[in-house]
C-alpha cells in the first residue's frame, strides 16, 4: 500500500515539475545574448561551495539581470565572467528568462514520473 502511495505522490511531482517547465518554455519564447557580469560562490550545504552565474542582457534599452534559475554548479570553471549565452524571455515580463539547453527540471521531473510509475506498479 505505501508503495502505491509514494508511487501516486512521485507522480504528482513528475507531473507538476514537467508542467511548470513546459509552461515556462512556451512564455519564453523571445530570443537574446546574455553575458555573464559575475560568479557568485556561496556555502553548500555539505561544505564546499556552489558557483552561481548572474547574467545580463538588455530589453528595450534596458538593462535585465537574473540567474535564470539555474542551479549553482559545484565546479569553479563552469561559469567565466565575460562568457555570453543564449537565453529566452518572456514578452511583457523579461525578468522571466532562460538559459538554452538547461533541460535540469525536465529531467527531474521525467524521473519523478519513471519512479512514481515503478513503485505504483510493485
Amino acid at each position: 500500500m505505501l508503495n502505491k502511495v509514494m508511487g501516486i505522490l512521485s507522480m504528482m511531482l513528475g507531473v507538476a515539475a514537467l508542467s511548470l517547465e513546459f509552461n515556462r518554455l512556451l512564455r519564453c519564447s523571445i530570443p537574446a545574448t546574455a553575458t555573464i557580469i559575475e560568479v557568485n560562490r556561496q556555502s553548500a550545504s555539505r561544505g564546499g561551495y556552489t558557483y552561481n552565474p548572474v547574467f545580463e542582457f538588455c530589453v528595450d534599452g534596458r538593462m535585465i539581470r537574473g540567474n535564470a534559475g539555474l542551479p549553482g554548479s559545484l565546479l569553479k570553471d563552469q561559469y567565466q565572467v565575460g562568457e555570453t549565452r543564449k537565453i529566452r524571455y518572456e514578452k511583457g515580463n523579461p525578468e522571466n528568462f532562460r538559459v538554452r539547453g538547461n533541460y535540469a527540471m525536465i529531467l527531474i521531473g521525467i524521473l519523478l514520473l519513471a519512479a512514481g510509475i515503478n513503485m505504483y506498479m510493485q
